[in-house]
């Protein structure tokens, strides 16, 4: 979940919390009890909402974990029958199939684990006869490739389950927009009626109603740095002046960053070596242009 998700379920829920427990002695007023009843049907769609999210995320997670183990626990079965039969037959090839092979697995990335499996396949099924007498037989072998195959189907899915998170994201941002205008047109004028009989609810409502939504992109400071010709200075140390105290290099491009900052207006500091050569004021959000040498 986004902090600008958070920062939302947040105040909603401070707000349902407020309105339940002081619906009771509120419930005479016919318009509050219509809005009540509209933002509590809002609510649940967004906790449904984020606990589909939540719960498609950890299943697709799960399931990778589950499949990955049953995959090395029925390849240690059939290396230990394959070997057994390489040993007595002095197959050397078979013997470098499956010599610790499965333990191997278990520090193998996705991709390079799913190639492996599909790979014990073909090299068991390469000798199935053979190794029939053993207990490797072509059933066996088909349920493994399915399982193989199925498991780097879900190695595929990560950009699937992105756009999956990226659409719950969008349909989150529109609900939490909708629900914020419910309170401002419909909710804000009908607790407005209760300012004089019920004053702590009416206080309590407008404070949490103060909690602020945020952007889901964390503000940042991107600029350049030049001179007064235009080119830019590449090696300047950028320092931010302050309670914020970060620093950044100039690239080849003259460019530097900082990002995680809190909005508002920040000073910076150009410096060569220890020389400092500039002093700039900029805005956190807005790109910034510090030409050094430029006459005051």
């Amino acid at each position: 979940m986004t902090q600008y998700e958070e920062n939302n379920l947040n105040m909603l829920r401070l707000v349902k919390q407020l309105l339940d427990d002081n619906y009771t002695q509120m419930d005479f007023y016919t318009p509050y009890v219509e809005v009540y009843n509209e933002f509590n049907q809002m609510f649940d769609a967004i906790i449904s909402e984020t606990e589909n999210q939540q719960s498609a995320n950890k299943g697709y997670r799960l399931l990778k974990i589950k499949l990955k183990d049953d995959l090395i626990e029925a390849s240690i079965d059939l290396c230990y029958m394959a070997h057994r039969w390489a040993m007595a037959n002095d197959d050397t090839s078979m013997v470098m199939v499956t010599d610790m092979r499965p333990y191997k697995y278990i520090k193998m990335r996705e991709r390079e684990f799913a190639g492996a499996i599909l790979e014990l396949h073909d090299a068991l099924a390469a000798k199935q006869t053979e190794l029939e007498p053993m207990g490797i037989t072509v059933e066996k072998l088909a349920s493994f490739k399915a399982a193989g195959v199925e498991y780097t189907g879900q190695i595929g899915r990560p950009k699937e389950a992105i756009e999956i998170g990226k659409n719950a994201t969008e349909r989150l941002k529109s609900l939490f927009i909708d629900a914020r205008t419910l309170l401002r047109e419909k909710m804000d004028r009908a607790i407005n009626y209760y300012r004089l009989t019920h004053r702590d609810v009416f206080d309590l409502y407008r404070l949490f109603r103060r909690v602020k939504a945020v952007s889901t992109e964390v503000p940042a400071i991107k600029g350049v740095v030049k001179d007064a010709e235009g080119r830019p200075l590449k090696g300047l140390i950028v320092r931010i002046a302050g309670v914020v105290r970060r620093k950044s290099t100039t690239t080849a491009m003259g460019k530097f960053k900082f990002i995680r900052l809190g909005e508002g207006k920040f000073t910076l500091h150009i410096y060569e070596g220890k020389k400092q050569i500039a002093v700039a004021k900029v805005t956190a959000g807005v790109p910034a242009e510090v030409v050094v040498g430029a006459e005051e």
